[in-house]
């Protein structure tokens, strides 16, 4: 099956992405057809140019960065039609990493993030293009829904991978005229989607410190309840004044076995929440996340071989 077109693909990107934007909610920042303003200005520095205002930038520039930080990064020119597309505007939106380790979580394959040759055959030989789009575009809502800025922009992220999914699903059934309309869908949908800016599960730390103080609780009250035994059996009489001792020995640990459980399950608590946004994320969490050693204990959770911290995951 023919591939989509390059300009195909950009056109409706665009359609998406709008013109001009300054929006402080926007984790992009000062955006000009979709390119960011740091992008922009990394782009010149690798042309030899001087960085200047992303408004200014020629439409030659534009497509010209689409097709080397996005296209050409996913590899889309070897990828079917419509999944092509798919995985294209998913790389705009949110980085071309994070837009293959989409692809390559529903492929099976190891979820580093660069489209090599094992994705390229992982791909060619699936059974199922169009199911994989669609998979491929559900995990990417999962994902938008545990950005902080969900709130703000999750009206236009639905409604731009829901057109996205059904115009990639066209593609893939082999239309040749798929209807593009210059605003597509309504809301934000050209917003940011960062992945630093999933919502990363708060109180790991504060979990091991509520578990570790009803562990010390717990030591305390055992340690108070030997003197008392002691003190009992080297006092004889004087031992009738000591029941209000083991009482209060008894309340801690009772407090203790509280403070223990309540710090258990919030750890409990934090993993599936961690377990939840590596699904989101593709399988891989990246260095630049920082992951809980409650986490990493729980699970396993090691770098992937070549990862570190700074991943460019989020680079857009």
């Amino acid at each position: 099956m023919v591939a989509t077109s390059q300009q195909t693909a950009l056109a409706r990107v665009l359609a998406h992405e709008g013109g001009n934007v300054d929006d402080p909610r926007d984790p992009g920042g000062r955006t000009s057809r979709g390119v960011t303003q740091r992008v922009y200005d990394a782009w010149r520095r690798g042309k030899g140019q001087p960085p200047r205002d992303v408004f200014l930038a020629t439409m030659t520039e534009v497509r010209a960065i689409y097709l080397e930080q996005y296209w050409r990064r996913v590899r889309a020119d070897e990828l079917p039609a419509g999944l092509d597309y798919a995985i294209f505007d998913a790389a705009v939106n949110s980085g071309p990493v994070q837009a293959v380790k989409w692809l390559q979580r529903e492929l099976g394959v190891r979820a580093d993030g660069v489209v090599g040759q094992v994705t390229l055959a992982a791909t060619r030989s699936h059974p199922a293009i169009a199911a994989l789009i669609t998979a491929v575009c559900a995990r990417r809502m999962a994902f938008l829904k545990q950005l902080r800025t969900w709130r703000r922009f999750g009206a236009g992220w639905t409604n731009r991978v829901a057109d996205v999914e059904r115009t990639a699903l066209m593609l893939a059934a082999g239309s040749k005229q798929v209807p593009l309309k210059r605003r597509p869908v309504p809301g934000n949908g050209g917003a940011r989607a960062d992945p630093a800016q999933i919502r990363l599960p708060a109180g790991a730390g504060l979990a091991q410190t509520i578990a570790g103080a009803g562990l010390a609780t717990a030591a305390a009250a055992e340690t108070l309840g030997d003197s008392l035994r002691q003190a009992a059996t080297e006092l004889g009489q004087a031992a009738q004044q000591l029941p209000a001792f083991a009482a209060m020995a008894s309340m801690m640990t009772a407090l203790g076995l509280v403070l223990l459980v309540a710090g258990v399950g919030w750890r409990l608590y934090v993993a599936w929440r961690w377990r939840l946004i590596d699904g989101a994320m593709g399988g891989v969490m990246d260095g630049t996340m920082e992951r809980g050693s409650l986490a990493s204990r729980m699970w396993g959770w090691e770098p992937a071989p070549g990862q570190s911290g700074g991943s460019k995951f989020g680079e857009r």
